[in-house]
């Protein structure tokens, strides 16, 4: 039989902040205008100190407010986020919750949420 290739779920080593960020930005599958959001609210970096007094990583999220939302905590929740911290580091596993969380807040909002930045 052929050989089993297993994929991860992490973004492969040495790519760029951006292409990174679109690396996940399409396993979760946000549409491409993230990618310019991505730019503009964090120039395409996830890590502790990309955040406003609000808002953590590549798409800013405000995981607080986000959380007490009844429609999109149970969504956030099962990407694995519970604080801001879950998603604002520079950690893998931190990246892929933040393409997560950003999605399911998508899905539920479409880019309105990040309409006062644009």
């Amino acid at each position: 039989p052929p050989p089993t290739t297993v994929l991860s779920p992490y973004a492969p080593v040495g790519l760029s902040d951006c292409d990174e960020m679109n690396w996940y930005r399409e396993q979760v599958g946000l549409p491409e205008a993230f990618s310019g959001i991505g730019w503009r609210e964090s120039n395409c970096r996830n890590e502790d100190a990309v955040r406003t007094f609000c808002c953590h990583g590549w798409w800013q999220m405000y995981t607080s407010l986000h959380l007490k939302d009844h429609r999109l905590a149970p969504r956030m929740e099962a990407c694995g986020v519970r604080s801001e911290q879950d998603l604002n580091s520079d950690t893998p596993e931190d990246k892929l919750r933040q393409a997560c969380a950003a999605f399911a807040l998508w899905e539920l909002d479409g880019t309105y949420p990040w309409v006062a930045t644009r």
